[in-house]
């Protein structure tokens, strides 16, 4: 209800200071009506940054309007960190020129200022699934995030160099990728994604046969992915087959049994299988 909230005065503010934010950089003969707005039409402004981030601000309803898409959400999550410099100055022309006014007085003062502290309160709010962080959780993004896997990912690139080729699930690729330096992989091979050699019991002919014309160097696996259902409903992918569908120790460990796979590093948790013996590899 917050970030709603939020939302809703931000849009408020924009709608009432869009165009007072252009007119304060138009040239001082154009101060009445509408004559400032058709002096920036016709390209006549005093300060072209306050033209640019007044036209940024308009980004932000595009930005929430990704955030309620399951494949555009991370784009919104992203956009909404820039356009929120130009929403900035945009919101402070509303409260000073539209809501203020020359002679503020009572709630004049007080509203803005509750209008702010709920903007802020929404921008926590909005960050995450959980604004205070709690334990770990799977699959989770931010949440996901601890101590555990990045010296996982640390220990990759001081013992294994950085470059190799890795697959695993969505949030140690990143932590691979990141702190670890590696080059992680979201396809085993040519239109075989990783979570369909992580979500079978057994490795089938096929699946074995992907790996083994793949080009990778490692396979992550995250035991702990085993103990809960993904809070964003996948762990690998959006678009994987049996998202929402708990993963089993069975499926994650069947990589014990096939030969030519070794493991490399095992923290009781995260393991980490060799499987460039499966190229003919040393």
């Amino acid at each position: 209800m917050t970030t709603l909230l939020a939302i809703l005065l931000l849009a408020i503010g924009l709608a009432t200071g869009f165009f007072r934010s252009l007119a304060t950089t138009a040239p001082p003969y154009l101060h009445s009506g509408w004559r400032p707005i058709h002096g920036i039409l016709k390209r006549r402004w005093r300060d072209s940054r306050v033209v640019l981030l007044t036209l940024l601000a308009c980004g932000f309803p595009i930005s929430v309007a990704f955030r309620l898409t399951v494949n555009g959400w991370q784009i919104g999550n992203r956009m909404g960190t820039f356009v929120f410099i130009g929403v900035g100055l945009v919101v402070a022309v509303s409260f000073i020129h539209f809501w203020q006014g020359r002679a503020s007085r009572g709630w004049q003062r007080t509203a803005p200022l509750a209008a702010l502290a709920v903007i802020v309160m929404g921008g926590l709010t909005a960050a995450s699934l959980e604004p205070i962080r709690g334990t770990y959780k799977v699959a989770s993004d931010a949440q996901s995030i601890e101590r555990m896997g990045i010296e996982t990912s640390l220990w990759t690139r001081e013992w294994l160099g950085p470059g190799n080729r890795f697959t695993g699930d969505r949030v140690n690729r990143l932590l691979l990728a990141g702190y670890g330096r590696q080059d992680v992989r979201t396809k085993i091979n040519r239109g075989v994604y990783a979570a369909r050699a992580f979500r079978r019991d057994k490795l089938g002919s096929d699946d074995f046969y992907a790996l083994a014309r793949s080009d990778l160097d490692f396979l992550l696996v995250d035991l702990r992915l085993t103990t809960a259902p993904p809070v964003l409903g996948f762990y690998f992918e959006p678009w994987e087959p049996q998202q929402g569908t708990r993963l089993s120790a069975a499926e994650l460990l069947k990589f014990n049994d096939v030969k030519d796979v070794t493991r490399t590093y095992d923290n009781g948790y995260l393991i980490i299988y060799d499987i460039r013996g499966l190229h003919g590899e040393p």
